[in-house]
């Protein structure tokens, strides 16, 4: 009998924990962002990499603060910009930052996930 390589009884830890409530979709999608959403602020580029119902990923070349309130606006016309809150910020080693955030409202509805996923870099 193979023996397994974690036990049952043993806990993740918490960094590995999944607590995702919604599937997430892969998604590459140019997008211009704002923090904030202040037409004050600069503005700057990133990549949408996958998206939920509840948030997204963003992959940036600079880091922003947790609990920043971002806006973005993706490249694809026909698509809404969205309010989002920063909730995860890591480094990568090709020197941009991978950005979790959280839809500061309402969860998208189906209807507009599936555009965010047809209307990839412009194609649907």
């Amino acid at each position: 009998m193979r023996e397994s390589s974690a036990r049952s009884d043993e806990k993740l830890p918490a960094r590995e924990v999944d607590r995702r409530q919604w599937v997430r979709y892969p998604v590459r999608l140019a997008a211009t962002c704002r923090a904030g959403g202040s037409v004050d602020e600069p503005v700057w580029s990133a990549q949408v990499q996958d998206i939920s119902h509840g948030g997204l990923r963003l992959m940036c070349p600079h880091s922003m603060d947790l609990e920043t309130t971002v806006l973005i606006s993706p490249s694809y016309p026909r698509l809404l910009p969205r309010l989002a809150r920063v909730v995860c910020v890591r480094d990568r080693p090709d020197g941009n930052w991978m950005v979790g955030c959280a839809f500061t409202r309402e969860p998208i509805d189906e209807r507009e996930l599936l555009r965010w996923v047809q209307y990839q870099n412009g194609k649907a």
